[in-house]
């Protein structure tokens, strides 16, 4: 009877390890398949056409220093973005500026400025540092000389997706995604190369540091991560009075504009 009872209980025990087994296959096949879909979703994203939000607001540039705006310009509401394509909290808060712009901005009730700047990144070393602001550096050259062709906008967003997908390295003008990724929004990639080569664009990327470093975004011994949103030049402040920095939700943003609109 004991030798029944035991192998009975050998054979439980070998059956639940088979369940784990199955359940264990099961989670890496579902991550797999979720890990696809997710790919397939931005690739679709990235071979896709300009967005539809931006059709039909004007894009422009400042006359004083190049940085690149949207929306009018005479809009009661001015919302700066410090941003750094290559920091995961700027590509964060793009999903909360879409709505920004599809709630405010085509309203004519907010114009949006991107100031192009390289987050300081806490615990890097100077070498790995050097080679993160390379591609930052690259990839707001970019998106400047799209704009130079009137997509800079559309080009902000498939950087955001390029770094998605392929990290930091995949800002590299010769890599073949991003040859792909101007001429779908219509940029002539020869005429971008262009204007990367020349550097022309470094003096846009050096005014919004050094606007950066005179409101104490960076320099001396603040050195705050991106997105860095200011409101008619006004940090957006939390409940006891405190800048909010990074990338503020929509509810946290709309509030704040709304109080602005309504004085």
């Amino acid at each position: 009877m004991a030798g029944g009872d035991e192998a009975a209980e050998v054979e439980l025990r070998t059956s639940r390890i088979h369940l784990r087994r199955r359940s264990l296959y099961a989670a890496i096949i579902a991550i797999i398949v979720i890990t696809l879909v997710g790919v397939a979703v931005m690739m679709t994203t990235l071979s896709s056409g300009p967005r539809s939000i931006y059709e039909g607001i004007p894009q422009a540039v400042l006359q004083n220093d190049g940085a690149p705006i949207l929306g009018d310009p005479n809009a009661p509401v001015i919302l700066t973005e410090f941003g750094d394509f290559a920091d995961p909290h700027s590509a964060r808060f793009r999903d909360t500026l879409a709505q920004i712009i599809t709630s405010y901005v085509t309203q004519g009730k907010v114009a949006v400025i991107f100031r192009p700047y390289v987050a300081p990144q806490a615990g890097m070393n100077p070498v790995s540092y050097s080679y993160y602001e390379t591609y930052s550096l690259a990839a707001a050259e970019a998106a400047l000389c799209a704009g130079e062709q009137g997509h800079f906008w559309e080009m902000h967003d498939r950087l955001f997706d390029i770094a998605t997908l392929y990290g930091i390295e995949g800002f590299s003008p010769y890599a073949p995604h991003m040859e792909r990724a101007a001429m779908q929004i219509g940029v002539d990639f020869n005429a971008m190369l262009e204007c990367m080569d020349s550097d022309r664009m470094l003096t846009v990327i050096d005014n919004s540091r050094a606007l950066a470093s005179s409101i104490g975004i960076i320099g001396g011994n603040r050195a705050v991560s991106s997105p860095v949103i200011l409101l008619n030049g006004e940090f957006v402040l939390d409940d006891e009075g405190r800048p909010m920095i990074g990338d503020l939700s929509y509810r946290q943003l709309s509030a704040a504009i709304d109080a602005i609109l309504e004085k």
